[in-house]
């Protein structure tokens, strides 16, 4: 791997430059469809996505520190 090159590059990009977009698309669509519809979707995808956050980044922290634990010590 290059230096200075980040490995989830790909992962950030997803997060902060097609999430959006998806999500704007969305919101627009359902509101051609249906009054407000959209929006309705959007903060739903949007707390299934951050409950989904709220109980797997601990764990993965946790792993992530044990990880390094282990390292350390041997």
């Amino acid at each position: 791997m290059e230096n200075g090159r980040e490995p989830n590059a790909g992962v950030s990009l997803v997060g902060y430059i097609v999430f959006p977009v998806f999500f704007l698309g969305l919101a627009y669509v359902g509101n051609l469809i249906f009054n407000d519809l959209g929006w309705y979707i959007v903060f739903g995808l949007f707390s299934v996505i951050f409950l989904h956050a709220v109980f797997t980044i601990p764990k993965a922290i946790k792993k992530h520190n044990e990880l390094l634990k282990n390292r350390e010590s041997s």
